[in-house]
């Protein structure tokens, strides 16, 4: 899969390249969520692995602009917010959701409910 991970630490978003390309995907990076909607429009994208707290735009409301905009791309969040309500909204609703720091086990398990998100398309 064409992935697209969105996380303001750029020690983050190397890392989930890294185990992206592991795990045989591609992927880009960027490190708003201004970015990630301009990309977005641009491009075709298998997935979006969204940071849900970064500044301007959090990736609950790049999430909200990607819908309203008629995208049905895959979508899963890579955070530290464990708690937050409205990460717990996302995982109520199914959305994959890993929470920082995590291994490499969870993140496979991580990409393979994003995959699993594909086939009722």
């Amino acid at each position: 899969m064409r992935m697209l991970v969105v996380d303001d630490d750029p020690t983050v978003r190397g890392i989930v390249i890294d185990l992206l390309n592991l795990s045989g995907h591609t992927a880009l990076d960027v490190s708003n969520g201004a970015q990630a909607l301009a990309l977005l429009k641009a491009e075709e994208f298998d997935a979006v692995l969204l940071d849900h707290s970064m500044p301007e735009i959090t990736g609950v409301e790049v999430l909200r602009r990607l819908r309203a905009m008629g995208s049905d791309v895959r979508v899963g969040f890579i955070t530290g917010a464990r708690g937050h309500p409205e990460i717990e909204k996302l995982r109520r609703e199914a959305v994959p959701v890993i929470f920082k720091p995590f291994g490499w086990t969870e993140f496979k398990a991580f990409l393979e409910r994003l995959e699993a998100l594909g086939q009722d398309r």
